[in-house]
């Protein structure tokens, strides 16, 4: 990949040029670092008490904490967590039982 960075020509044209960042060590202006990684991770989640709603945002909060605290005790710093809700606007949603009939052998 190709990294481009914007100079001032201020000896020849007085105008903005680009150069290769790699070859040209130059001090800058400003920098923005544009490249995030993103990745989804689904979850199975089983509450001890199955009263607690998952869905419910105080939950849902100390779990991104945990998980949080979790990554950066691992040495993971920087890293953003945040739940994505689907359509119906939860998080998470209990299986479906049925899903196991389609591995039953018909008779």
């Amino acid at each position: 990949m190709s990294v481009a960075c914007g100079v001032a020509d201020l000896q020849r044209s007085a105008k903005w040029r680009l150069l290769s960042c790699v070859a040209h060590k130059l001090p800058f202006v400003c920098y923005i670092n544009t490249a995030v990684k993103r990745q989804i991770i689904k979850l199975r989640m089983t509450p001890d008490d199955p009263s607690v709603d998952l869905n419910d945002s105080a939950v849902k909060a100390d779990i991104l904490k945990k998980l949080q605290n979790r990554l950066k005790e691992n040495g993971l710093s920087g890293v953003t967590l945040k739940w994505r809700e689907q359509p119906d606007g939860k998080v998470f949603h209990k299986e479906e039982k049925s899903s196991q009939k389609k591995y039953r052998k018909k008779n």
